[in-house]
């Protein structure tokens, strides 16, 4: 499992909703949190 970097849930890896930065790959509970993350990733990944 992984926790979605957005709302804090908790994601399988088999999520459909998934995003690569820098080389690690970041799993979503939704289509609006890969929106949000999508739009910004470096507000989530510092």
């Amino acid at each position: 499992m992984e926790r979605d970097v957005v709302c804090g849930m908790e994601v399988d890896k088999s999520s459909k909703y998934k995003s690569t930065v820098n080389g690690k790959n970041y799993y979503f509970c939704s289509a609006g949190c890969k929106d949000k993350f999508d739009a910004n990733p470096i507000k989530y990944t510092r």
